[in-house]
């Protein structure tokens, strides 16, 4: 179309692609309240997580990836997954990697992205599983 986008990627560093539709409803980066919520690189957090340090999962993000971002992780304990910060307090926070940038941008908990059991909603006692 000729027009020049914002990435909603990046939106606080203001980076420009080529205006797409289909990129326009990405879930991540886009609530007020996560703007503070950080994670260090991979470079950081994947000898952490070998150490046992820091627990957390990650995946591709399938058919809702785009060309600077394909992966997603979540990270147990993480301090933006509870009160004050989030509105209902979950097990995992979540982010994705901007490969361009090299960096996590905050996408929400657990209980709101729906990329890994929720832990805070399981227990022993009535036999639902966790992990």
């Amino acid at each position: 179309r000729g027009e020049v986008c914002r990435d909603p990627d990046l939106f606080r560093l203001g980076s420009l692609l080529e205006c797409r539709e289909d990129f326009a409803d990405r879930p991540w980066g886009t609530r007020s309240e996560y703007e503070g919520c950080g994670l260090d690189h991979w470079r950081v957090i994947a000898p952490k997580k070998a150490r046992g340090e820091m627990r957390f999962q990650t995946s591709s993000l399938g058919g809702m990836r785009t060309p600077d971002v394909s992966t997603w992780v979540c990270v147990e304990g993480h301090e933006c997954a509870r009160a004050p910060v989030a509105a209902h307090p979950s097990s995992h926070f979540c982010f994705v990697w901007h490969e361009k940038a090299e960096r996590f941008i905050p996408w929400g908990t657990a209980l709101e992205t729906k990329l890994v059991h929720n832990e805070t909603r399981c227990s022993a006692a009535d036999g639902t599983a966790c992990f």
